[in-house]
């Protein structure tokens, strides 16, 4: 499997075996390349990850997340998961992106066919266990 990791800054252990073990579990879906996995130190003591992967059938997963460091725990802030199929259609996405009008105060939403709904904020196993279950109904 190719990837290109990029790092500015040195980052907390915390953070970077976190992120780390994020990725690790995503590519259990069965993810067939990785491209440009980048981890860097950004503003207010956050940290972000970036990285596509790619999937049989043309399939790939965009993610994008900003964590922090909170009394030695590490806290998600931002977060979008977005699995597409060959031609870049939206498969799903979670989000917790400020567009989302839902019901509350909780930003974490769901696309899917063409609309959001309110949902709790998946863990990183149940991403992946929907992306296999996907590939697994598709092959």
């Amino acid at each position: 499997m190719d990837s290109n990791m990029t790092t500015e800054q040195p980052l907390d252990q915390l953070i970077t075996d976190y992120l780390n073990g994020v990725v690790d579990v995503l590519i259990s879906a069965g993810a067939e390349w990785l491209d440009e996995l980048i981890l860097e130190k950004s503003s207010h003591n956050q940290t972000k990850l970036s990285v596509d992967m790619g999937f049989s059938g043309g399939n790939r997963l965009s993610v994008h997340m900003r964590v922090g460091l909170c009394n030695d725990r590490v806290i998600l802030r931002r977060y979008s998961m977005h699995f597409m199929n060959g031609d870049d259609s939206t498969i799903f996405r979670y989000d917790n992106s400020r567009h989302f009008q839902g019901d509350g105060d909780s930003l974490d939403h769901k696309h899917e066919s063409g609309g959001a709904l309110a949902c709790a904020q998946p863990s990183v196993r149940a991403v992946r266990d929907e992306i296999a279950a996907y590939l697994n109904a598709d092959g």
